[in-house]
């Protein structure tokens, strides 16, 4: 299956492509059945066979390539744009119309850092058609709120309404250090109630 992973939040991304590892049935073989690249430093030839490959003793197999669609709006006029690295266009597109079958023992995660200026990208439109596409987009406050709160409950962290505002205003949307702090504060909490004087 094809998943295509953009936005800015790359922690929920990694969280993402966490629960996708979980589909690798056999744990004690995850390293074998789990391949990261590079678009811009793979060509579309390594990239199918990279997609094509039989996971190893497992039913599932999880190739991760980031930067797919940046690599991919390199590409203008159909001609190939020399110096940069970028691949002729036709062998790009090929790849593409492979993908449509791509094995049931291959889930494909691109992972493209976006701020939402490429969704009108005729690249990203082709892909959206045969995968999933999921943003991961900056939280704003409302949202931030809702976020602390329900990781404060993951982590058994019992953390006053004031105490979320608070982490929020300091913090920001960085969403790896909040539940790194967040970490720590159940630590220190040890079950108690926190209040934002604390």
């Amino acid at each position: 299956m094809l998943h295509i992973f953009l936005g800015t939040d790359e922690f929920s991304m990694e969280e993402a492509i966490g629960d996708l590892k979980s589909l690798i049935d056999s744990p004690e073989l995850m390293d074998a059945n789990i391949m990261r690249t590079k678009a811009s430093d793979t060509s579309p030839g390594e990239l199918y066979a990279i997609s094509n490959t039989m996971p190893f003793m497992a039913s599932r197999r999880l190739v991760i390539v980031e930067g797919l669609i940046e690599v991919l709006s390199k590409i203008s006029n159909n001609k190939q744009e020399k110096g940069t690295g970028v691949s002729n266009p036709s062998d790009w597109s090929a790849f593409i119309e492979a993908l449509e079958i791509l094995p049931e023992t291959t889930e494909l995660v691109i992972v493209d850092v976006d701020d939402g200026k490429r969704r009108n990208n005729p690249w990203l439109q082709r892909l959206s058609k045969i995968g999933t596409v999921k943003r991961f987009d900056e939280l704003l406050s409302r949202d931030l709120h809702k976020w602390i709160t329900e990781r404060a409950v993951r982590k058994d962290l019992k953390i006053s309404r004031g105490g979320i505002l608070l982490l929020s205003d300091m913090i920001g949307p960085n969403l790896r250090l909040l539940d790194n702090e967040l970490e720590k504060l159940s630590l220190y909490a040890n079950g108690e109630f926190l209040t934002e004087e604390q």
